[in-house]
């Protein structure tokens, strides 16, 4: 039986391991590739860098293998489903649900295989977890929680973190514990409210009264309470001092402590004060 041939469209930080990988499955010769902006990673192995999708259909390829960025996957993919090329595409499948329907739907009809590259499915580890999750080895599962960490990667800016890493988590969490999800939905901003806003308040609440507090005494271009000389509302106070006119010098003083205390109680109000603690929860026993 003939190797299948296999072509590769997007050489980037993602095509450059497709291209390394195709080049060593046995039954598979990597024809063809292309990339409108040139093989930045030098993992072309000899092979011409084609300029379209078209031109890497014509060289008559069985399958191929998409990497370009996500808002180009619905015309690339619809290229090679009309043209009865099989196809692995990157997560994600698209940059949105019509678009993602759009793609399925054209190879489906056409008899085509259309893989979407979930490659966290192969990974031991949680191909381990799934085992012993089915097999109650771990107990029944109440809670799963995942994190990725790590700096924003400026390739995935056309479709964001959420679509483009998050889709992991998210076919992770079904497939390990083999559930389907009931609602799926975004809270930010009951988030930030509850849980960023409460930390935050203290550092804000300082940092306002610090900035007010600095600018009624600190001897600069600020001009709050002057007089008709257009004197720091401190330095006329000392004068005032200074001359024995304590009466005057004890008003001015009183009503600058009042006028900053009635500010800060103002900034206080705005920003607000949220207690954090933690709530008493009944503990739910898995199976043994």
């Amino acid at each position: 039986m003939a190797n299948l041939r296999a072509g590769l469209i997007g050489l980037g930080m993602m095509g450059r391991h497709h291209a390394r990988v195709l080049g060593g499955l046995q039954g598979v010769d990597l024809v063809a590739v292309a990339d409108p902006g040139g093989d930045q990673h030098g993992v072309a192995g000899g092979l011409p860098v084609l300029d379209s999708v078209e031109e890497l259909i014509a060289t008559g390829i069985d399958y191929c293998m998409v990497a370009v960025p996500t808002i180009y996957h619905e015309p690339v993919a619809l290229a090679l489903a009309e043209a009865g090329v099989h196809a692995m595409i990157e997560k994600p499948l698209a940059q949105n649900t019509p678009s993602a329907r759009k793609i399925a739907d054209a190879f489906a009809a056409r008899g085509l295989v259309g893989a979407v590259g979930h490659i966290e499915r192969y990974n031991p580890a949680l191909q381990s977890a799934r085992a012993r999750l089915a097999a109650g080895e771990l107990g029944s599962v109440y809670q799963v929680t995942t994190r990725r960490q790590g700096p924003f990667p400026a390739r995935i800016a056309d479709v964001g973190v959420v679509k483009d890493l998050a889709t992991h988590d998210i076919d992770l969490t079904a497939w390990v514990t083999q559930q389907s999800f009931v609602s799926v939905g975004a809270r930010t901003a009951t988030t930030v409210r509850h849980v960023v806003m409460p930390l935050l308040r203290p550092a804000i609440v300082a940092s306002l009264v610090y900035a007010f507090v600095r600018a009624m005494t600190a001897v600069s271009a600020v001009i709050f309470l002057v007089t008709a000389e257009y004197n720091m509302a401190t330095a006329y106070i000392v004068g005032r001092v200074e001359a024995g006119e304590f009466g005057i010098a004890i008003a001015y003083s009183c009503v600058l402590i009042a006028i900053m205390l009635a500010v800060i109680g103002l900034i206080q109000l705005g920003v607000g004060e949220r207690k954090l603690g933690r709530r008493e929860t009944v503990a739910l026993q898995g199976a043994a």
